[in-house]
């Protein structure tokens, strides 16, 4: 796992964007299927990561670094994300969701969960952004990039 820094035995810490490249370079040397992040990876590293990932054909999955959004995640092809605190503490502060006072039956419940519900202002943005993913999914099917399913 890459990390900003190293809190136990299976972290490598980098850096700078130098270190997260030389990092996935060795890493695809030693065999690894994939490279995972942690969030406290600096924004240089993550795209130096992503953009030498992408090069060498290895994915890279995990979390999303405090400095990424989750958007930028997936528009620098980040396989996959996990552990999505972060990103509900990023919706939480920019308005995008609010706490929901509806919660599922008593003996489905744990009083430590929370559950959330998307506010007026992350509604727009969940319209605008389906609006602007279906209009790359048009274009990737006209170029034939998608096929049409």
């Amino acid at each position: 796992m890459l990390n900003g820094m190293e809190f136990n035995r299976y972290q490598l810490a980098v850096v700078n964007e130098v270190e997260a490249r030389a990092a996935v370079r060795t890493l695809q040397k030693v065999g690894v299927d994939f490279i995972k992040l942690h969030r406290r990876i600096s924004r240089d590293s993550y795209f130096g990561i992503a953009e030498k990932s992408k090069r060498i054909g290895l994915r890279f999955v995990g979390h999303v670094p405090i400095t990424v959004s989750p958007g930028e995640a997936s528009d620098a092809g980040q396989a996959s994300i996990e552990h999505t605190h972060t990103s509900i503490k990023r919706m939480l502060a920019s308005g995008m969701i609010v706490e929901s006072d509806i919660r599922p039956d008593a003996e489905l419940d744990d009083q430590r969960r929370r559950y959330y519900r998307l506010s007026k202002l992350g509604r727009k943005v969940l319209v605008a952004e389906t609006a602007r993913m279906e209009k790359m999914l048009r274009h990737a099917r006209t170029k034939r990039v998608a096929k049409v399913v």
